[in-house]
């Protein structure tokens, strides 16, 4: 057989031999181990070649590595036997090698026939060395690599084997021995992190146990195991490895556990919270739809680096639940638990402080004012406030805002332990403050992608609760219909859902295009302020001042998008008063300078504007005045009335 014959054969049986020597030497052909090797020279040999791959390496050269004490011509005519040797335990007994290339000074091992666990190994290390990413514990790409090379790595490489009397093939093995086992640790201390960030305890424990297999004095292993240990509710047992990794440090080096170590120690000693483990609310139906949002929630809530999020958005929007649900799914992150604190109905910083003192329960503390004892509470703890609905301490004068934000910023500096998740309807404006702003949920337009959309869902899953042989594939059409009515709104979805089992959803798409205040629950066990999308408007009127209140009714009388220019000519609304609109989630801003007022809360600020027939009719006549100035002139976008405008400019004209 030809040599090209040959070569291409061995194209065909590509990674045919196997060598395996990251933990005892192994090797295997065609998945059958290979034990004939008659000495550890050629098991040597062997793994010096396949490691050595990437050039010819002269036989005087390998003669003199494993051979030093010998004589050239001896030490090369036992090269000559080994290598025969070596081809006959892999049964590469042709004329033309099917593993090595030979000539009379030359041998190279061929890559193409042969897998080595350490390239492989080393393979992964170098793709995440150069994988660009902002925290290497938070990158799944780089996850996925580790993972597969922790794998690979059974133990340090050829564990249990030596050749004494070869001290550059034993330097040789030694460094390449040391590079990949610092590696393989720092693989599994990423691994841990990982896992342990996003509430993967037992799967992180298990990468950080693989750490103290390999290095029983690894003291950051130790810390890994008892924070999972603290978390997992085993306070006792993390406690007991602390006790282990003290003792360890003093019968190998004599020292003391570090400071780090020491401050995990004390944290574990504080009286545990058993109260705000159980301080979150309960909800009585199961959670749908939000899945990026949560997931952007849960990298926050376990970045330590981020102390402050406030999710934003209209009432009904979700933003309560949503917050909740992320709380729950990652309260593992918080040593000390979650504390849920409801500021609905709370009007003044004082009030703020109180209700945190009484949810914190600080004990013996009561003595002390509320700020102090609410900062002596969380002085040295690891846990999560959620604060619910804040924006009525925030809706008051500008003082008190003042004071609000100050008790914050307080709180995130003299307790570096604790995480602050607000649900507000504006923001906070604080450096510290990571926003997620809250939009309805999404509804698609047509058969069963309406069922699969989160809109869709959320509509089929509380309209199931009422009515039992609910069918929802022939009603697509109009559930996507009253989703879009109510533009994705949850409360509105749910609200109408509600209605299911006495009407059709045909029928409420028809009383919600027509009647929009009519959405109302029917369950009495419903807060006041979620009993209808009204309620919920309602509660947001009133934090309004009486300007905001007078900008809101009057832009109700557009039915659309709307410019700047033309709020300002039309309602006289400045730029400054819109932008405080939307920063309240009651507009849109769309562009920097064209805005828009929900469909659903458009009839509620007309409603308020009827209120005041005088100024209703100036702003009909403003509006018509306006439209019929500037509508022909295409460089100042403004929105032609529809027929409902038309319809309501006539009654009152």
């Amino acid at each position: 057989m030809s040599v090209r014959m040959q070569t291409r054969k061995a194209s065909q049986q590509v990674k045919d031999l196997a060598l395996h020597v990251l933990g005892p030497f192994h090797v295997t052909r065609q998945g059958k181990p290979v034990t004939n090797f008659r000495s550890d020279k050629v098991r040597a040999l062997l793994v010096y070649l396949a490691i050595e791959h990437d050039r010819p390496r002269r036989r005087d050269e390998l003669a003199g590595l494993l051979w030093p004490d010998m004589s050239d011509q001896v030490a090369r005519r036992n090269l000559r036997l080994s290598l025969h040797r070596l081809r006959e335990a892999l049964g590469d007994e042709q004329s033309h090698s099917l593993f090595f290339e030979m000539t009379r000074d030359m041998v190279q091992c061929r890559p193409d026939v042969l897998w080595v666990d350490a390239l492989a190994f080393e393979t992964l290390a170098l793709t995440v060395q150069h994988h660009s990413h902002e925290a290497i514990e938070s990158c799944t790409t780089c996850m996925e690599h580790l993972t597969k090379a922790v794998e690979l790595y059974r133990g340090d490489f050829l564990e249990g084997f030596c050749l004494k009397e070869c001290p550059d093939f034993s330097e040789w093995m030694t460094l390449r021995r040391e590079r990949w086992h610092a590696f393989a640790m720092l693989a599994l201390f990423w691994l841990a992190e990982y896992h342990r960030h996003r509430g993967h305890l037992e799967m992180a424990r298990r990468y950080a146990q693989r750490q103290i297999e390999l290095e029983p004095w690894r003291e950051e292993a130790h810390r890994q195991i008892i924070d999972i240990l603290a978390r997992l509710g085993q306070r006792s047992a993390a406690l007991a490895q602390y006790e282990t990794c003290r003792r360890i440090l003093a019968e190998e080096f004599g020292v003391e556990p570090d400071e780090r170590t020491q401050h995990l120690y004390r944290r574990l000693c504080r009286p545990p919270c058993h109260m705000l483990s159980n301080s979150l609310p309960i909800f009585p139906t199961p959670f749908v739809g939000r899945e990026r949002e949560m997931a952007w929630l849960g990298k926050q809530l376990t970045d330590p680096r981020v102390r402050l999020i406030t999710v934003v958005g209209p009432p009904g929007v979700g933003k309560t639940r949503l917050a909740l649900e992320a709380a729950t799914r990652h309260s593992f992150a918080f040593l000390h638990g979650v504390c849920f604190v409801p500021l609905t109905g709370e009007r003044s910083p004082e009030r703020l402080l109180d209700v945190l003192a009484s949810q914190l329960g600080g004990g013996g503390l009561c003595r002390h004012p509320p700020l102090e004892q609410v900062f002596r509470f969380l002085s040295g703890r690891e846990m999560l406030l959620l604060l619910d609905d804040i924006a009525g301490l925030l809706a008051a004068c500008e003082q008190d805002r003042r004071d609000v934000t100050q008790i914050l910023k307080a709180l995130l500096y003299r307790a570096p332990g604790v995480k602050v998740l607000i649900t507000s309807r504006e923001p906070l404006h604080l450096q510290w403050e990571w926003i997620l702003r809250l939009e309805g949920l999404q509804c698609s337009e047509v058969g069963d992608d309406v069922l699969a959309s989160p809109a869709g869902r959320l509509f089929v899953a509380r309209a199931q609760q009422r009515q039992w042989d609910f069918a929802p594939r022939r009603e697509a059409q109009d559930i996507a219909r009253i989703c879009r009515l109510v533009e994705g709104l949850p409360l509105g979805i749910e609200l109408a859902a509600a209605w299911s089992d006495r009407f059709s959803c045909h029928e409420i798409a028809n009383r919600l295009e027509h009647h929009a205040h009519v959405l109302t629950t029917p369950f009495t066990d419903v807060e006041a302020h979620h009993r209808s999308l009204w309620a919920a408007f309602e509660s947001s009127w009133h934090l309004l001042s009486p300007e905001q209140q007078q900008a809101l009714r009057r832009l109700a009388i557009f039915t659309g998008r709307f410019t700047v220019h033309a709020a300002r000519e039309v309602a006289g609304v400045s730029e400054a008063m819109l932008t405080t609109l939307a920063d309240k989630s009651l507009l849109r801003q769309l562009s920097p300078h064209r805005y828009e007022m929900q469909r659903v809360l458009r009839p509620f600020a007309r409603e308020h504007l009827r209120a005041f027939p005088t100024e209703e009719a100036e702003m009909a006549r403003r509006y018509a005045r306006y439209t019929a100035t500037f509508a022909p002139d295409t460089s100042l976008p403004v929105f032609v009335p529809t027929d409902y405008d038309k319809v309501m400019l006539r009654e009152i004209l």
